[in-house]
């Protein structure tokens, strides 16, 4: 990726000074193809930076914007939760509610990584907290009635990935440690078994 400084040197010595894209190539090390392309970008847009792409999204807009407002109410919520609210609001025979669409929708088409929906869950812990406590206060004796959960030391993609370990792999080696045998010991073990056949 060329920086714009440069691109706009080439164009001006092509457009202003008239030289030819084959001797500008040449000045700039680069090849004519590609300062003639800049030099068409300026003329049909009046720059020469290349523009962004506008991004694809999977989901409807209505989809979008319910998931936006379901994460603004919902600050604490697991994958699954948003999955079965989606199916409940859009019908259970609608497509496209995977956990990885889900996770690609939040991350590039809402801007809401992981770490950001953690941080979120992290701060509303101590309000949700006081919250309980209010609620069991009637039952409340004593500190040691009351035991939370620590779940730092999970990862927190253990949330999202639900089935992704696999089984290990057995692999079957025919060969045991401490027997070693030859060719020769091949071919009589084979001889012997012929005759045992026989």
């Amino acid at each position: 990726m060329y920086a714009p400084e440069f691109r706009w040197r080439a164009v001006v010595l092509h457009y202003a000074y008239g030289v030819p894209c084959v001797r500008v190539g040449q000045i700039f090390g680069i090849s004519s193809r590609t300062v003639l392309r800049w030099y068409q970008q300026f003329k049909r847009c009046g720059h020469v930076m290349p523009g962004k792409r506008l991004k694809k999204t999977r989901q409807p807009p209505h989809v979008q914007r319910f998931v936006a407002d379901y994460v603004k109410v919902h600050t604490c919520f697991y994958v699954e939760e948003l999955q079965a609210a989606l199916r409940q609001r859009f019908g259970a025979d609608t497509s496209g509610f995977s956990a990885c669409a889900l996770l690609r929708l939040l991350n590039f088409d809402l801007g809401l990584s992981r770490k950001v929906l953690e941080r979120r869950a992290r701060e509303v812990v101590p309000h949700e907290i006081e919250d309980f406590v209010a609620k069991v206060k009637c039952w409340y004796k004593y500190p040691e009635q009351l035991v939370f959960v620590d779940e730092t030391s999970k990862n927190g993609l253990n949330s999202m990935r639900r089935y992704a370990w696999a089984a290990r792999a057995v692999v079957r080696v025919p060969f045991a440690r401490g027997k070693r045998g030859g060719r020769v010991g091949l071919a009589e073990r084979s001889e012997e078994a012929k005759q045992l056949g026989e």
